[in-house]
């Protein structure tokens, strides 16, 4: 894995979380974890800024290849890295998921 960078992100609950910045194709093992779909982007300054466009768990991260139900959203809104927040709780997991939700509000979550 080549991971790009790292990153926080903070929830609604004023909580911060350091992800992993890895690129869209990228394949990860069988752990747990939170992620996030992501336009990253270089700004004015040459640093990197991230859009989250997708925020969701999966108890088998190396299912996170392929075609995805909402493919065609983070296509829509330039999708290009994967940002990855291990955690084997499942109801940690749940918790973090909608904390960043409510505070980023992304594209492609209904």
């Amino acid at each position: 894995m080549n991971k790009l960078s790292t990153t926080s992100m903070l929830g609604a609950s004023g909580e911060s979380y350091k992800f992993d910045v890895y690129s869209s194709e990228t394949i990860f093992n069988h752990v747990g974890g939170v992620y996030l779909i992501a336009k990253r982007y270089k700004l004015a300054d040459g640093k990197f800024t991230l859009d989250p466009i997708y925020i969701a768990e999966l108890a088998d991260l190396s299912t996170l290849f392929g075609f995805h139900k909402r493919q065609n959203c983070f296509q829509r809104h330039g999708a290009n890295c994967k940002c990855i927040y291990l955690c084997s709780d499942s109801e940690l997991r749940k918790e973090i998921v909608e904390d960043l939700i409510e505070k980023h509000e992304p594209y492609c979550n209904d």
